[in-house]
């Protein structure tokens, strides 16, 4: 899933769900869309569930589904599910599936990425995750490539950057509205980059 508001509700939705039907659940948490393609053909599940907006507004947060090869469903297919949902014509079901939480198998789409990469040894990078699902994995990934990576905008330490701009702001008495606080924004994004 990615790392919007809704996501975890929507998880849980989702989850209930398919578990209602009878359906085992795996929950991976936060990874990119690719990684999920990925998991469905390596755990050699029956389909797969992204939980994202992709580009679009948060409001607009839904699901991505895969088949068995982890390929996204073709457009027909959706729209039938989408017709026995809404016209509640779901088949009645007296097994309820298992639930299980792995957020390690994450590290399989990280390490089938390494198998892939070329020789980046002691590049120098800065990565802007954009607050998004691949703060999840970026990190790790480039740490094992031996990238000197500068990861901006990672979800992971947003609260903790967010923090020191209000820090700073509030130590040197700016209004946050004033081009002096922007400056010192700036400043700031420019010392966490180093490299």
């Amino acid at each position: 899933m990615d790392t919007r508001y809704s996501g975890d509700m929507l998880a849980c939705a989702v989850n209930a769900g398919l578990l209602s039907m009878g359906a085992d659940v795996i929950f991976v948490g936060v990874v990119p869309t690719p990684a999920v393609s990925f998991l469905v053909t390596q755990l050699n599940a029956d389909m797969g569930v992204m939980i994202s907006a992709s580009h679009n507004p948060a409001k607009y947060n839904g699901f991505k589904l895969f088949n068995n090869k982890g390929y996204k469903l073709a457009d027909e297919i959706e729209e039938k599910i989408e017709h026995y949902i809404l016209d509640e014509k779901l088949p009645e079901c007296t097994n309820i599936g298992r639930y299980e939480r792995d957020e390690n198998l994450k590290n399989k789409y990280i390490n089938f990425l390494y198998t892939l990469a070329n020789d980046y040894n002691g590049l120098k990078v800065v990565v802007d995750c954009a607050n998004g699902s691949a703060s999840a994995t970026a990190p790790t990934l480039f740490e094992k490539l031996n990238v000197n990576a500068k990861i901006i905008f990672d979800i992971y330490i947003l609260v903790l950057f967010l923090v020191n701009i209000y820090k700073l702001i509030k130590r040197n008495n700016f209004n946050t509205a004033s081009t002096e606080s922007f400056v010192l924004v700036a400043q700031y994004v420019r010392s966490m980059c180093y490299i």
